[in-house]
């Protein structure tokens, strides 16, 4: 792997690494990381990376390993250092604010908190400030963002929440009607996927806090549609999810921070450590994890830089050069199965295995009104396979764009959430099959605004792209020929390098 920088400053980049270790507020000085301002995007960057003879993955900077390893959480936000290493177990979003440790966070911090008055929460840990420097892209977005909000685009809007609701009832009820009544399994098997589809739409507004905008009134609408609609842990899920939002597409090669629930056996770092010698002697040598783990899968890689957080696995190594016949197969065949053990592998707080029994305690009643076992397995084999739209509709966004370290998007956030993002092709009365994943770079950008809304704000996203030259790529309404062709490049590039 190879290490850039020192390049272009970056206003609340960690400067002091023994001021870090201290707890003390780092200094507004240059970053080791080069900002996804300064990135060369798309096949042109993989092709200048091979060029220049350059790995396919970058190494963390010293100031990202000395961050991971430091007993100290400080986080910037609108040029004020906040030491929140005592807030860290109170904060909602749980221990992501880890990832930031050392960084600007401000518009992270914008994205996913429109209530106005909550910093005020955390201003006894204010511990001194720095100066940002001017970036007319983050302008725009927080002009935008507090439109987005005078708009009322971050409210309830109850009619559709109820629509939705409805759907959801309506596809359930056809699903058992065509299945134990009218003798159609197979038919009445893909109302059942839809039903679980819209259920995980509703999982995914809930987990957000985007359906009553109130945390304890959504979390129980999502308990209903996830654990016991659809079959997840919804809190494995929004602990998953809140790191894709913050940090898409990314990696890193310093310890990892953030892996308290044991899903992953990343190693937990040391911070006991007193001096930065011992600290960096800790972090070496370096491995490259998934920090975006919704996106990590263990069997193909979409672009050059997740070769490198592949495990050493032979069985793996010899698919992946077929990745690009295998991915559509192998998500519909397999994709609920493996949601299902991933997130129910380490377990679940109570209420989460609570809602499961009940799914399953569901689904077993159903089967009991089959006339066959045959008849059972036609129906329930339909659910599983078609589910994988689902699943493809939950990936294929971000597929065709490269990943970076976790702390160059971290800084950049705006720049990266346009360069690692897509939207699909879709008229607006099929908005609903896509359970709004269709209009992604929008949800990426402002997560808070209802899908109800992604319609509306679609034309400004669009112009606020065009206005600074950020990516706004739209992929065809089948994108699974683009999906192919993108992961064949990346079995061609890695080939051609020797990875594979």
């Amino acid at each position: 792997r190879s290490s850039r920088g020192p390049t272009q400053p970056m206003g609340g980049a960690p400067e002091s690494q023994a001021s870090l270790l201290a707890g003390k507020p780092p200094s507004s000085a240059a970053s080791e990381i080069e900002p996804v301002s300064k990135i060369a995007r798309g096949k042109h960057r993989r092709e200048t990376k091979l060029a220049n003879g350059e790995g396919p993955a970058r190494s963390s900077t010293l100031s990202a390993k000395l961050a991971a390893l430091s007993p100290r959480c400080v986080v910037g936000v609108h040029g004020q250092w906040y030491d929140l290493t005592t807030f860290v177990p109170k904060h909602p979003g749980g221990d992501i604010l880890w990832k930031f440790n050392g960084l600007d966070a401000t518009e992270v911090y914008t994205a996913f908190h429109t209530r106005p008055g909550l910093l005020k929460m955390v201003k006894e840990h204010r511990i001194g400030s720095y100066a940002r420097p001017k970036d007319a892209v983050n302008e725009d977005y927080a002009k935008l963002s507090r439109e987005f909000i005078r708009e009322g685009y971050m409210t309830t809007d109850w009619v559709w929440t109820a629509w939705n609701v409805l759907r959801v009832f309506l596809f359930l009820a056809a699903a058992i009607y065509l299945s134990v009544y009218a003798g159609w399994p197979m038919v009445a098997g893909f109302c059942m996927m839809v039903t679980w589809q819209q259920c995980g739409g509703i999982v995914h507004d809930t987990m957000h806090t985007n359906v009553t905008y109130n945390r304890e009134i959504d979390w129980w609408i999502g308990w209903v549609a996830g654990p016991i609609g659809l079959g997840i842990n919804a809190e494995w899920w929004k602990w998953e999810h809140d790191l894709h939002h913050a940090l898409t597409n990314t990696y890193t090669t310093a310890p990892e921070t953030h892996s308290r629930t044991g899903q992953w056996p990343y190693p937990t770092p040391d911070k006991t450590a007193t001096t930065a010698a011992d600290n960096v002697a800790a972090a070496e040598p370096a491995q490259a994890f998934a920090v975006d783990v919704q996106l990590k899968e263990d069997l193909w890689a979409q672009s050059l830089e997740v070769l490198e957080i592949f495990p050493n696995d032979d069985l793996v190594r010899k698919l992946i050069p077929y990745q690009h016949w295998i991915f559509v197969p192998l998500v519909f065949l397999l994709g609920r199965v493996g949601v299902l053990a991933i997130c129910w592998r380490h377990g679940g707080r109570p209420m989460q295995l609570l809602g499961f029994a009940i799914h399953l305690y569901l689904c077993y009643s159903l089967s009991l009104c089959f006339p066959s076992v045959w008849y059972g397995f036609k129906f329930w084999y339909t659910a599983f396979v078609a589910e994988g739209i689902l699943h493809l509709q939950l990936m294929v966004n971000h597929y065709c764009n490269q990943w970076d370290l976790s702390e160059a998007a971290g800084q950049d956030f705006v720049r990266w959430q346009c360069n690692a993002t897509h939207n699909v092709a879709s008229p607006a009365y099929l908005d609903w099959t896509h359970v709004g994943l269709n209009i992604h770079i929008e949800h990426h950008l402002f997560p808070k605004v209802s899908r109800t809304h992604f319609r509306d704000i679609k034309p400004h996203v669009e112009a606020f792209c065009k206005k600074h030259g950020l990516p706004y790529r739209t992929l065809p309404t089948n994108p699974i020929p683009t999906i192919f062709n993108r992961l064949r490049e990346v079995v061609e590039d890695a080939t051609s390098r020797g990875l594979l």
